[in-house]
């Protein structure tokens, strides 16, 4: 399928120009179909959101062992990962993928 058509398929769903380069820069760089970077970027998307849980419960889970004594190093290490989590696994470009995945999918096929 031609970049404009698929361009044009993915501004029609909400996506920015910013994330049309993002994702057209992984498509180039990996050499591979726009449907495959769109699978690997729902993966990393869902494994971050997973990071992201287990981030949260051991910070809960440390809170309420430690009585609140360490929240402020309890704040910091949540509040760094998931900063960190953002650089990793691009969770906007992730979300509207997921949303949009099928329509997606069944307009490049």
């Amino acid at each position: 399928m031609d970049k404009v058509k698929i361009h044009n398929i993915l501004f029609s769903l909400g996506f920015t120009k910013k994330e049309n380069a993002f994702i057209t820069h992984w498509v180039e760089k990996e050499g591979v179909s726009y449907l495959v970077i769109l699978r690997q970027l729902r993966r990393a998307f869902f494994g971050g959101v997973f990071l992201r849980f287990l981030i949260f419960a051991f910070c809960v889970m440390s809170y309420i062992n430690d009585r609140g004594d360490s929240f402020y190093g309890i704040a910091f290490v949540s509040v760094f990962s998931f900063c960190v989590l953002e650089f990793f696994a691009p969770f906007k470009v992730g979300a509207k993928i997921v949303i949009n995945y099928n329509k997606i999918k069944n307009q490049l096929e």
